[in-house]
């Protein structure tokens, strides 16, 4: 019993030893710890206090990249504003210019279907003209016709005027020859002085009677020349008038079939070149157009490259800010603004 006893205090007093030398080691351990926990705690005040200061001046740079970014969209906007009225003037000139060249190309449309309209009234003017011109050469005709007749009819008057007159100088020959015979015969009863004085009477009132008569034929053929010589000139008269009337016709036609050729040729001639004309204010208005759209396009897509670069820019500047942050562990909802492709 006092050894089993004695053996329970012998281990009681081993584990208290082996207690004390385990409280003593955690003793050391909690010295240890305590030491290195105040070191810790040193380094990291001193940690804090540079992420502190790192974490101002990475904020510094944000507020900084801010108003970059601030800056860099009211640039980009004013630009957008100045690209915006430029194309506003851009377009206002490029409308201006086609409505001068569509109201430039109307008027040339207008005066051409003016011509147009001119070259139907000369068309509708010469239709006119060869109606008149046939009802002048039916007119002539006409005339030529009654002149014709009247010219025949005078021939007529002549020709029996002549007849008349050949008539009357047979019958004078007639009246002449029984003079001289009668004559012839109171001469030879002279020569033969035979004093017949109621055969010497009737021989001179046959003579009496003969040149009577002689002097009223010498009368009527006086009237028949002056007749003839009236006829005449009534016939030259005419043919004077005839040939006239022909020399005017013949002018009329030649006015009638040449003028109106003229015209229409010198219309055709003016029509061609207005077409001329409103083909090449076309081709120029359409080149004018395209240099325009080209330059305006150029002009589009050069503005367009300077703002990708510079928005490019900007996000690459921003890209290499938030990564610089994301590798200190500084910034994270930065990288937010712009992802990465």
């Amino acid at each position: 019993m006092d050894s089993d006893e004695s053996h329970a205090v012998m281990d009681s007093e081993d584990e208290l030893k082996l207690t004390k030398s385990k409280l003593k080691v955690l003793q050391l351990v909690v010295k240890k710890m305590k030491k290195k926990s105040t070191v810790l705690s040193a380094h990291w005040e001193k940690r804090m206090a540079q992420e502190k200061e790192r974490q101002t001046k990475t904020l510094g740079d944000l507020e900084s990249a801010q108003k970059k970014l601030a800056n860099a969209e009211s640039a980009l906007t004013n630009e957008k504003k100045r690209h915006e009225k430029q194309m506003e003037t851009l377009t206002s000139d490029y409308e201006t210019s086609l409505s001068k060249s569509a109201k430039k190309i109307s008027d040339l449309t207008k005066r051409e279907v003016s011509y147009q309209g001119d070259l139907k009234a000369y068309e509708i003017k010469i239709i006119q003209m060869e109606e008149k011109i046939a009802n002048m050469a039916e007119d002539r005709r006409k005339m030529e016709a009654d002149w014709k007749n009247e010219l025949f009819r005078h021939k007529t008057i002549l020709d029996n005027q002549r007849r008349k007159e050949e008539e009357l100088l047979a019958e004078l020959g007639d009246v002449y020859a029984e003079r001289d015979e009668l004559i012839v015969k109171l001469e030879e009863i002279r020569q033969s002085r035979r004093v017949d004085k109621e055969a010497i009477e009737r021989a001179q009132r046959s003579l009496a009677a003969s040149e009577e008569k002689v002097s009223i034929i010498q009368g009527k053929y006086t009237t028949l020349l002056v007749k003839r010589d009236d006829s005449q000139q009534k016939i030259q008269k005419l043919r004077q008038e005839i040939a006239a009337i022909e020399g005017r016709n013949r002018l009329l036609e030649d006015k009638v079939q040449y003028a109106p050729k003229v015209i229409e040729a010198g219309l055709q001639e003016e029509i061609e070149m207005l077409r001329g004309t409103i083909v090449e204010l076309r081709i120029q208005h359409n080149f004018q157009l395209m240099k325009q759209q080209r330059e305006t396009e150029t002009q589009l897509a050069r503005m367009r490259d300077e703002h990708y670069k510079q928005v490019q820019q900007y996000r690459k500047a921003v890209m290499e800010r938030n990564d610089t942050a994301e590798k200190k562990g500084l910034w994270r909802p930065v990288r937010t603004l712009f992802r990465r492709k």
